[in-house]
């Protein structure tokens, strides 16, 4: 019952969670930062075509100016590297589209923001720690506490 009613959500935060660790691996971090400022772009987008939400001029401009210095810092990125580029602007998808959708669910008013937060987290319990498994990262851990 409370499947449908989360439902995309769990799936916007596993692709947050897989691409914002993919980039983290691949990108240093002050460039995996910079990059990360094209969600607020999306968020604002997304809002305005799912949401039909406008934001105030100086919201957009501050938003415009925010991604406008963010390609200036990329732009002297000497280690470029397109799959953590891919990562971090699918992360900055996956951020904004769970912002939308919880924004979205929060105005139906059927869970509640700690309803969607408990939901979402016990949906995702299982196939999270399969992944985690088939990663082989359960393995390091293990070794690693038992050491």
């Amino acid at each position: 019952m409370y499947q449908k009613k989360i439902w995309p959500l769990p799936l916007f935060f596993i692709g947050n969670l897989v691409c914002g660790l993919g980039g983290t691996k691949h990108l240093s971090l002050p460039m995996f930062t910079v990059l990360r400022r094209f969600t607020i772009l999306m968020t604002l987008i997304g809002e305005y075509f799912i949401l039909h939400s406008r934001q105030s001029c100086p919201i957009v401009a501050t938003v415009i100016a925010m991604v406008g210095g963010a390609i200036i810092a990329a732009v002297d990125d000497l280690s470029f590297e397109v799959q953590g580029y891919m990562f971090v602007l699918c992360n900055d998808f996956f951020t904004a589209a769970n912002n939308i959708c919880v924004k979205k669910k929060l105005d139906a008013r059927d869970l509640g923001k700690y309803g969607l937060l408990f939901y979402n987290a016990l949906f995702m319990i299982v196939p999270l720690t399969l992944l985690w498994w088939y990663s082989g990262e359960i393995e390091k851990v293990t070794i690693a506490l038992l050491n």
